[in-house]
């Protein structure tokens, strides 16, 4: 397909096609849903963890973009990340985070843009350990997550006791365990937050493939990671 036949943006350079699937009533609304949704979205770098990068929304204040390589070499975390959301996303299950759309595929052309974000608001240092962080080579497979922004991360919910919050975030993982049969690990406080009603949210995690925990034992693993 010739850049710009899909130039949903007016820059000259193809979207993806995102617009375009809307009006083949063939498809399902996953199959509608490829890079070029995402990019109309991702605006500017907001953080990054260890295997992932987030950015703000250039539609909504309440949205933030995580992307994240899941070829990567140190392990299969990501891959294991991805076949979760897929399964699990539209379920709505109390204590995960809300998200609204997953993608996992390539977008070789959208790599140079996505650095470039990250350029325009950050200094070279962040600029190079987000390059190091993504590792994006050609044909690399990627996971794109649209979720809600959490206004309070880790422990940080001014109305709420540190013991409270912690028990709340206990629960969540017990429930996202009782709910999808998935032991839940690395529940540092970087990978969980609050809302402003105060209901926890987990938004990145590790898939443990040890015994199920209790709720005793997602609230010691939650204190002993804080």
């Amino acid at each position: 397909m010739p850049t710009g036949e899909n130039d949903d943006f007016g820059d000259g350079v193809d979207s993806g096609g995102v617009y375009d699937a809307h009006f083949d009533d063939k498809r399902s609304d996953d199959e509608r849903i490829n890079w070029g949704y995402f990019r109309a979205h991702i605006d500017l770098y907001y953080d990054m963890g260890e295997y992932g990068v987030i950015y703000t929304d250039k539609r909504s204040p309440y949205h933030v973009i995580k992307i994240a390589n899941l070829d990567i070499t140190d392990g299969d975390s990501n891959y294991e990340m991805a076949d979760f959301l897929l399964e699990n996303w539209k379920r709505n299950i109390e204590g995960l985070v809300n998200i609204t759309c997953v993608y996992v595929g390539t977008c070789d052309a959208f790599h140079h843009e996505l650095f470039m974000k990250i350029s325009r608001t950050t200094h070279p240092d962040v600029l190079q350990k987000a390059r190091n962080v993504l590792d994006l080579d050609e044909g690399d497979e990627i996971l794109m997550v649209r979720m809600e922004h959490l206004p309070y991360l880790g422990l940080t919910h001014p109305d709420l006791s540190k013991e409270e919050m912690v028990k709340r975030v206990a629960e969540a993982a017990y429930n996202i365990s009782i709910q999808t049969g998935h032991q839940l690990e690395d529940l540092k406080p970087a990978n969980y937050g609050f809302r402003k009603d105060g209901s926890a949210a987990i938004f990145d995690f590790n898939i443990s493939h040890k015994d199920m925990l209790d709720l005793n034992g997602y609230r010691k693993q939650i204190t002993d990671a804080s």
